[in-house]
This record gives structure tokens, sequence and C-alpha cells, in this order.
């Protein structure tokens, strides 16, 4: 397989200098795959617990098609869309004109997740819990300068109360996206849009045909958009491409998708 640069989004880090007036934060830390060192302080490999099943997408297409979950929403019929399974995932999406909705695939509690239970994200204190994806951006078209077309990584989240909302870290936004009066990206800030049920966070712009891998905080962006509380569980992790009322096509490949939490 091709390299995989990766971009690691986490909790920011505060760098303890002598002077109580120096504490810079930083959002995202990169490092580097080749030699398979970090050269950040999170947990290594060895360290984590796998909380889901097929990430690598190495099983039979049936087996990968009951855990991965391939599913749309929103568009009908005349929208082309297929999720299809080899040794990664393959995701294509083509709509036409006045066609809105989205097509999602990832782990879901139900089978995606090992324990086959939400995943309780406080106990005695706050859980961490760390999402690894590799990703490529193979193509993508849309004719329209006002489309609302989105790519992101995304998780469910219920409450107590029984409601779900729902965190997504985009990581390739049509530039009419980023301007939406909800979000603060075109100010210089890291939020797509804030409403109702959803928070879109800004995490990258990946380039097309470039094959990178993410590790995001999950726990990190639900307590920044929810404010993480005792009874809160994860539902679900998973990849989602959104698109509005002009006509697009895109088409994406998703390997290691892994929801890891770190072994204390």
């Amino acid at each position: 397989m091709e390299n995989k640069s990766l971009i690691l989004f986490t909790t920011p880090l505060v760098i303890i200098c002598l002077s109580a007036m120096y504490a810079p934060t930083f959002l995202a830390m990169r490092y580097s795959l080749d030699d398979e060192q970090e050269t950040t302080q999170t947990p290594g490999i060895g360290d984590w617990e796998v909380l889901n099943v097929d990430g690598d997408a190495s099983l039979s297409a049936l087996e990968d098609k009951k855990y991965w979950n391939p599913h749309m929403v929103g568009f009908t019929g005349a929208v082309l869309w297929d999720v299809s399974f080899s040794d990664e995932v393959s995701i294509i999406l083509k709509t036409v004109n006045g066609e809105g909705g989205h097509i999602a695939t990832g782990m879901w509690w139900t089978a995606g997740f090992k324990s086959r239970a939400k995943i309780p994200l406080h106990s005695s204190f706050p859980s961490k819990i760390y999402v690894d994806f590799d990703v490529k951006v193979d193509n993508i078209e849309y004719g329209e300068k006002d489309e609302w077309l989105r790519i992101a990584l995304a998780c469910a989240v219920q409450r107590g109360n029984g409601y779900v909302v729902y965190t997504e870290m985009d990581f390739w936004d049509s530039p009419n996206t980023q301007r939406h009066p909800e979000g603060n990206v075109r100010l210089g800030e890291d939020i797509i849009y804030q409403g109702g049920d959803v928070v879109e966070f800004k995490i990258d712009q990946i380039p097309i045909g470039v094959w990178k891998h993410y590790r995001a905080d999950l726990t990190y962006y639900v307590d920044r958009a929810w404010r993480i509380r005792p009874d809160d569980q994860l539902e679900s992790v998973y990849i989602v491409i959104e698109s509005g009322n002009n006509p697009v096509k895109v088409l994406l490949r998703v390997d290691n998708l892994w929801i890891r939490s770190p072994i204390d």
C-alpha cells in the first residue's frame, strides 16, 4: 500500500515554563510513520485496547459489510452510491440535481464493537478514546460554487436522557461549507457548523490522491461539543460523506479504522 503520512489531532498539551506567563497550547501535532516511531507522548501501540472488530476490512466481503454497516440517509434511488470491501473500503457517491443527504460506513455498537454494547464515556472519571484511520480521496467533482459537500470522521453519543448527539471531524470540505454562519472557520477557528444535535469541527483539508493516516482524540472533540456527562455512551464511529442539492461525484478509500482506548 502507498505510504500514508499521519496527522495527530488530540487534546491540547500545555507546556509548563518557568514563568506562568507562557503556556502555549497546540491543537494538533504531527509525526511520521516512516520508521513507525512516534514523537509524541501518546501511548505506544502495545498500550492500547482495541474496541472494534474489523477495522482493517480483512474478513470476507459479507462479514466486512456486517461490521462496517454501510447505509444511506436522505437520498433517493436516483443517487448512485456503493461501499465495497477488498483489503480496504471503497466508497462511491454520485448524486443528481435536487438530491441531498449522506452515506456512511463504520462501526456501530450492535456489531462493530467487540463488546456488542455502547461504550461508557465516563465512569469514575472521563474515559479517553482515540480513533485511527487511513484515508485517500481519489476524486471529487462538484459544479456549483455554493455546494455543501463534506467528508468527515463522525460519532454518535447517547446521553442519559436517551437523546443522541453527533460530533463530526471534517477532513475535506467544499469552500461554501466553510462559510456557514453557524461556524467560525472563516474567522480562523475550527467549527464548520453547530446547531441542533450536531457539531462539526474542521481538522484538515486532505489533498486529493494522497493517503493520510489520522489519529483523532474522540473524547476531546465530544467534550468540546457537548461536555461529557456521567451517563454518556458511545454508539458509533464512522466515515460520512454529506452533500446538498447539487450534483457531486466522490470516490473515497478507507482502511485501518480502529477505535482504541489507552490502557493504564
